[in-house]
């Protein structure tokens, strides 16, 4: 594994804007979702490794 949080495809962002109740966002087209990470699960990362299981 490289960084702490390279664990996932793509750099990892912030939070989105909240969205109200009840709604939804859809993509258009039909090609391949984008996945997306939030950052900021270094610790937890860290304290799976600590404990001999891969965060993986």
């Amino acid at each position: 594994m490289g960084t702490v949080e390279d664990l996932f495809e793509g750099q990892p962002t912030g939070m989105p804007e909240p969205m109200p109740r009840g709604t939804a966002l859809y993509r258009e087209g039909s090609g391949p979702a984008v996945v997306r990470h939030v950052e900021g699960y270094a610790p937890f990362l860290e304290f799976c490794a600590a404990q001999g299981a891969r965060p993986e």
